[in-house]
């Protein structure tokens, strides 16, 4: 998705130029008239032309070796704010982002960069400009994963990222489970992601069984604690939950560094 469209703006600076060479022409004096007026600027906008061509020439280099980094199976650590773009189209793949997910979203920003909340907004609003270029309902989930391979391309293109993939996609998964629904399409999203920043497929299923686990030892906890029981009769049974998820997640670090 490129900011600008640099052959259009090659056409408008040689067509600027010419029609100001032809009205500068017509309006000199007479024995000013056998002065060539346009030859400095049809090379000045020559000049221009050739050095957008040189800076496209150099986007689609990087362009090509990000596509050929990807393509040769190799992993790229995503930017931050690459990676809270990718966070934020997965809470929007099924068009409700509810208030648990833009907490989690939160909590995670103000965990990868303390200075999150100067961008926020501007991140966000970023996002959703991305989101509305789609204008067809039914390509709607493709738009979606399109969004997300250029923000995974970018971050390979600029080669400075510091967010492990499988940081990012255990954050994915936090987010996707944090309003207490997994939904299908999160759920391909989520493995499709895997897929572009070539993580091996075994790992997503290993952590959708880990965030399972755990999910189910918070709820299990939340019973306990909720019901009429007293904390006498429950402390044990609390603390065995407690250490088993402590188990659990030193698994997920594990699989993260590994």
């Amino acid at each position: 998705m490129a900011l600008f469209d640099f052959d259009k703006l090659k056409k408008q600076v040689t067509s600027s130029a010419d029609q100001f060479v032809k009205s500068a022409q017509e309006n000199l004096p007479e024995n000013l008239k056998n002065i060539d007026v346009g030859k400095s600027l049809n090379d000045m906008a020559k000049k221009s032309g050739e050095a957008i061509n040189r800076f496209m020439g150099e986007a689609a280099k990087t362009d090509a070796s990000a596509d050929d980094a990807l393509k040769n199976g190799e992993n790229t650590n995503l930017t931050i704010k690459d990676s809270l773009k990718i966070i934020y189209y997965l809470m929007a793949v099924d068009q409700s982002i509810g208030q648990e997910e833009i907490d989690s979203f939160d909590a995670i920003g103000k965990d990868l960069d303390p200075n999150y909340e100067d961008y926020r907004d501007e991140l966000i609003s970023f996002c959703k400009n991305e989101i509305d270029k789609n204008d067809d309902e039914d390509e709607y989930v493709l738009h979606i994963h399109e969004c997300i391979s250029e923000a995974i391309r970018h971050s390979a293109a600029k080669g400075n990222g510091t967010i492990q993939e499988k940081l990012l996609l255990w954050n994915l998964y936090s987010v996707a489970f944090s309003d207490g629904s997994y939904s299908d399409i999160e759920k391909k999203l989520i493995r499709y992601t895997a897929k572009k920043m070539n993580i091996d497929k075994s790992v997503p299923v290993e952590m959708e069984n880990i965030i399972n686990t755990v999910t189910e030892i918070d709820k299990e906890e939340a019973y306990l604690k909720n019901s009429d029981r007293k904390y006498s009769e429950i402390e044990i049974h609390l603390n065995e939950l407690a250490d088993r998820k402590s188990t659990v997640l030193k698994g997920v670090n594990a699989l993260i560094v590994e």
